[in-house]
């Protein structure tokens, strides 16, 4: 961009985006700028407001989070106010919906303007603040809950940071800006508003800094409860990277949002100020949603020794963390102080439904029709909805689907053909992003961008050459998915690198392959597509809409719904439609196709016998019309033969077939062009009834939560309590609180909802039952839940009992209790869990023996259960029943014990160790046990401790690694076999990042992904052919390890490609290669891919899938595999019934 130019880009319409966002977050980023300079962000078409939102030097990259009107062409403007050029990055994170906030919460945008600038009056002294008015200036409410601004730091005489809170409030421990001497420095803060209306800005440094805040928009005041609502909260800090081990190269550290600070544990999005310190090289960091695949983003851009904040705002996984990636070749620090949060569309998920229920549909168990809204039995936590009018699907927040209604084909995934009236889970299913039906085939989309389907494939439907499944099936050679869109006879999916895959039915070359009639099973590439932004369909012909705003069509043209201007009857191959340029989204339906441009106009082409162009006619376009008489137009809707749009204002139209009054006009005349429909004037969104024409009906979500329908009425479908046909519409009974603009589903006489606490309702034909265990047993080889228990954050476990920490912050535990480590004041075994007395704050746990230990939020440390050895630390050596504190542990950063033994990392990096001491585990010099802590000698910037039978490992933040305890296999690793009670370098060793040991033997990952190994190789753990070795050894061809896990007499690697390799012991079939042969060397388990994470037994393996299932192997005298055998097993097999797992404690 030039000097003093500008750079107009596409928001509206782009990436998911409505075509009418009212304002958008994005990380702009400035590098390679000729001179000194700043970026100001405006909507596009409006006057150029006297602010910045990104300050930067000559060569500098520089970020920034930008929030900003955006104009209504859908675009923002960037003007370069500087005398050379600069290129420009704009990463989108959210979007603000239209309309007129009134909720508590909602996002109030405006044009930017500059409240603050301390260069025309005082500087910001050293340790001194600034507080400037918010509420009631610049047409601000008076009362608001935050503001969001641009805070730019310039000329500071001293290096220091800035912090920013609520006048009349605590200040916070956290940053806003950090900055060096005369360092100019921008940064985006949401912060809360004191009850005075102002914000106060904190300068700690020792020298004075001016100071300048151009607002960009507010939060308005009351208790947010509406989905998308933000709630502000003092800043605090949730990740510092310095108190542990920094973010490797190309590494990732994960924290959690939901369930600390305060934060609920189900959380939409989380806005903190994320600043990069101490960084070894160049590079950049990508927030994400935990689970989720990395976007092709940028968050902070910084160069090497270089400390610089941005603000973020990022999703929230379904696990409540959010996870950060280091693009870089050296490691860097990290900090995050959390401002607010944004509340979930679904947070605890329920639904309603009513009408038609022959088929049970409804989901509450009745036939044969409910005339009014009634609640699906036993659904919470629903995300979004789908359904053909037989079947129905509900995908959970936590990446789980259920599924009620007819199963003729096996459509309700679930393993056999038995239709349900009630909600049954789709087996093997997590991770899911979104579904996706047609007919009697389903879609499930994954967060790690591949497909599964199941259900009917008489057309080569699921992809795969089979004709039917009742459960799930990879879709093979489909990676990279970002969208599906599912017709009745197959299905597309639009790729992360912009191309479309086709299989199905190809009876008019709908597949885009070059060929017609021969169908395909197997997902063929559409020829001549790149750049495709979304696809759209109807049964027999495909759209896709490319990011310069173009659309190109293939298949069936029977009626020119092609758009290309010829009367060919099909095409095998895109084609353009003619004459469309800006277009932003497309819909089809049957023989049309729409599509709603830049400027918010609309245009048509195909069939048109009953109007359904909305240009004056009845005649048939082979190229795109203008629909008559709109414009702003914000979204549409096509059902069979009628459309509708809404407006920017809230109004709605429709035109075309009208025979049963489906276009809420009053009347059931057809129109041939755009009337506004009858007393809507605040809708939101329409969704039109999938099915024939028939049975037409049509929902409006109102920005007030509730709903209208209109249209044909005979089981309900209207849900206003009665049966007789509407041609205007009628507000559904009951229903209230709707979760968001796409919060309905509907489909052949029956209609779904989801409600903003993220239950269902449901209305209309059940006929196919579409409306939609308790016991005990001595033992299971399949997984049971655990009675009681949901928010679990993490698990531990001793020989008999089990604890979990909850996100709450508490604790609970079941199984054994000979020593009280349950923790509730009884020595009685429970075998269900029990709350552990006494204790909040919880965020980690750890077991050993009979003792167990929680690390508090505050970085204490409590213990309970059996002190024989004084493990509890508290003085003693009596056990305790309820917890109790251990001594002078107050900056815990974290915690580890082994066979009597406890350890705690301190935040300064020095550790405290306490209990069984004879063979020098403690590290202080003696072989005496200690029941109070003790500081383990000569350590100092310690990142992590691992302990093993008397052997206790520390890996130091420069990549050595101290050992001290029993040495008898060389463990140690000090070219020795005495024991040491203070900590001896192990030789050779630099670069490690992490640290495995078990039994004898231990093993240290390298930053370059290689592995060492030393101490006892009996049985092959060394992996290089040696029975054992004093001295770290380099495991052979292990190259790009991620992690590794041990047992006392086998070893595995997980490597960054997500397979596995094992070596060592193979009694039982440990090593997972089909053989029970012991292997002194790694070898491939087989058939193991995506794997996230590993944990292993001295006889079994279990690996996490990055789809959220469990493989095992080895051992299962027990029905420790989980797949409902007894017998043990060479190779993985999948444990039954789990999804969604995030990590396992065997």
């Amino acid at each position: 961009m030039g000097p003093d130019g500008t750079v107009s880009f596409q928001v509206g319409g782009m990436n998911g985006i409505p075509a009418a966002a009212a304002a958008v977050v994005f990380n702009l980023t400035v590098t390679g700028p000729q001179s000194f300079g700043f970026i100001t962000a405006y909507a596009s078409g409006a006057a150029r407001p006297n602010s910045s939102n990104v300050n930067f030097a000559a060569g500098q990259t520089v970020p920034n989070s930008v929030t900003v009107p955006v104009g209504v062409d859908g675009k923002v403007t960037l003007f370069n106010r500087s005398s050379g050029s600069t290129q420009l990055i704009a990463d989108v994170s959210g979007y603000y919906l239209p309309g007129t906030p009134t909720v508590p919460g909602a996002f109030v945008p405006i044009a930017p303007a500059r409240l603050l600038d301390t260069r025309g009056s005082t500087p910001a002294g050293p340790d001194g603040t600034v507080s400037f008015q918010v509420g009631g200036v610049g047409g601000i409410p008076a009362s608001v809950s935050a503001v969001s601004f641009n805070l730019t730091v310039a000329n500071p005489t001293s290096f220091g940071f800035i912090t920013a809170y609520a006048s009349g409030t605590t200040r916070p421990n956290s940053s806003n800006i950090n900055f060096a001497t005369d360092q100019t420095v921008p940064n985006s803060v949401t912060v809360p508003v004191g009850v005075d209306g102002k914000v106060t800005l904190f300068n700690r440094s020792s020298g004075s800094t001016q100071l300048i805040a151009d607002v960009a928009g507010y939060f308005l005041s009351g208790t947010p409860s509406a989905p998308g609502a933000f709630v502000p909260v003092n800043p605090a800090r949730l990740l510092d990277t310095r108190s542990s081990a920094p973010a490797g190269p190309d590494g990732t550290v994960s924290f959690r949002v939901g369930g600390a600070g305060g934060i609920p544990a189900n959380v939409a999005a989380a806005v903190f100020n994320l600043t990069v310190t101490g960084p070894q090289s160049f590079g950049f960091i990508t927030a994400y949603a935990s689970g989720s695949i990395r976007p092709n983003a940028s968050n902070v851009n910084f160069a090497s020794g270089q400390t610089i904040p941005s603000s973020v705002t990022v999703p929230v996984g379904a696990d409540g963390k959010i996870t950060l990636f280091n693009r870089s070749d050296g490691a860097t620090q990290l900090i995050a102080d959390v401002a607010g949060y944004y509340l979930p569309g679904a947070s605890s998920g329920s639904a309603v439904t009513w009408g038609n229920n022959q088929s049970s549909q409804l989901g509450n168990g009745t036939t044969p029709y409910l005339a009014s809204p009634a609640a699906v039995t036993g659904l919470s936590g629903v995300k979004s909805i789908a359904g053909d009018g037989s079947t129905s699907y509900a995908l959970l927040a936590d990446g789980t689907v259920r599924a009620w209604g007819s199963n003729q084909s096996g459509q309700l995934g679930n393993g056999t053909t038995n239709d349900s009236s009630i909600p049954v889970q789709v087996q093997g299913l997590s991770g899911v992003t979104s579904i996706t039906i047609n007919g009697r085939t389903a879609y499930a989309l994954l967060g790690d961008g591949t497909v599964r389907a199941w259900g009917e494939s008489s057309t080569g439907q699921l992809g795969s050459g089979i004709t039917f499944s009742s459960t799930p099936i990879q879709i093979q050679g489909l990676t990279g998915v970002t969208a599906i869109t599912a017709t009745y006879y197959g299905a597309y999916a639009l790729l992360n690198d912009g191309t479309v895959r086709a299989w199905g039915s190809n009876f008019v070359g709908q597949l885009g392959n070059g060929t017609t009639g021969i169908g395909s099973s197997a997902p063929a590439q559409v020829t001549g597509l790149t750049g495709v932004a979304a696809v759209t369909a109807s049964d027999f012909s495909a759209y896709a809409l490319l990011s310069d705003g173009t659309v190109r069509a293939w298949g069936d043209n029977s009626s020119g719904q092609l758009g290309s201007g010829t009367s060919a009857n099909s095409s095998n191959r895109p084609v353009q439609v003619q004459g469309l340029s800006g277009v932003t989204s497309t819909v089809a339906s049957n023989y049309n196709a729409y599509a709603l441009l830049a400027d918010r106009t609309v245009r048509s082409w195909g069939a048109n016998g009953s109007g359904q162009l909305g240009n004056g006619t009845t005649s048939e376009s082979y190229t795109p019309v203008r629909v008559q008489g709109i414009s702003n137009v914000t979204s549409m809707a096509a059902g069979k033969g009628s459309v509708y749009a809404v407006l920017g204002d809230g109004t709605a139209r429709a035109w075309g077939l009208n025979q049963s009054g489906q276009l809420g006009t009053g009347t059931t005349t057809n129109s041939t062009t755009a009337i506004q429909l009858s007393g809507l004037t605040t809708a939101l969104s329409i969704t039109a009834g999938k099915g024939d024409t028939n049975n037409p009906v049509a929902y409006a979500v109102l920005r007030d939560g509730t709903v209208r329908a209109w249209g044909v009425n005979p089981t309900g479908q209207l849900g206003n309590g009665s049966t007789a046909n509407s041609n205007v519409p009628t507000q559904v009974t009951g229903l209230t609180g709707l979760a968001g603009t796409a919060s309905i589903s509907a489909a052949r006489g029956t209609a779904f909802a989801v409600l903003a606490d993220g239950t269902i309702r449901a209305w209309g034909d059940n006929y196919n039952h579409q409306l939609g265990v308790t016991g005990t047993t001595s033992f299971s080889n399949v997984p049971l839940g655990v009675t009681g228990l949901s928010g679990v954050a993490m698990g531990a476990q001793g020989p008999s009992t089990k604890y979990a920490a909850l996100v709450n912050g508490t604790a609970w535990a079941w199984g054994g209790n000979s020593f009280g480590q349950l923790g509730n004041g009884t020595t009685s075994d429970s075998s269900v869990p029990v709350q552990v007395s006494g204790l909040s704050g919880v965020v980690s746990i750890t077991a050993s023996g009979g003792t167990a230990y929680a690390l508090l939020g505050d970085g204490t440390v409590w213990a309970w259960g059996d002190n024989s050895s004084g493990q509890l630390g508290n003085a003693t050596t009596s056990n305790s029943s309820v917890p109790v504190q251990v001594q002078g542990v107050t900056r815990a950063g974290s915690i580890t014990a082994s066979g009597g033994s406890a350890y705690a990392v301190l935040t300064d990096g020095t550790v405290r160790a306490w209990g069984s001491n004879q063979s020098g585990q403690l590290g202080n010099g003696t072989n005496a046990d200690s029941n109070t802590p003790v500081q383990v000698t000569g350590l100092t910037g310690v990142s992590s401790i691992t302990a093993s039978y008397g052997t206790a490992y520390a890996v130091l933040a420069d990549g050595t690694v101290r050992a001290w305890g029993y040495n008898g296999y060389g463990q140690l690793g000090n070219g020795t076999n005495a024991n040491a009670n203070t900590p001896v370098q192990v030789s050779g060793l630099a670069g490690a990042v992490s640290l495995a040991a078990n039994g004898g033997t231990a093993y240290a990952v390298l930053g370059n992904g290689t592995v060492r190994a030393w101490g006892a190789g009996t049985y092959g753990e060394l992996g290089n052919g040696t029975a054992s070795s004093s001295v770290p050894v380099q495991v052979p061809g292990l190259t790009a390890v991620a992690s590794v896990a041990a047992s006392e007499i086998s070893a595995y690697a997980v490597l960054k490609d997500g397979t596995v390799r094992a070596w060592g012991a193979n009694w039982y079939g440990q090593l997972g290669n089909g053989t029970t042969t012991d292997s002194p060397a790694p070898v491939q388990v087989q058939g193991l891919t995506g794997v996230s994470s590993l944990a292993c037994t001295m006889y079994d393996a279990f690996a996490v899938l990055s789809d959220g299932t469990v493989r095992a192997w080895g051992d299962n005298a027990q029905g420790q595999l989980g797949n409902g055998a007894a017998t043990s097993s060479n190779t993985p097999v999948q444990v039954q019934g789990l999804t969604g797992v995030t990590s396992l404690w065997p």
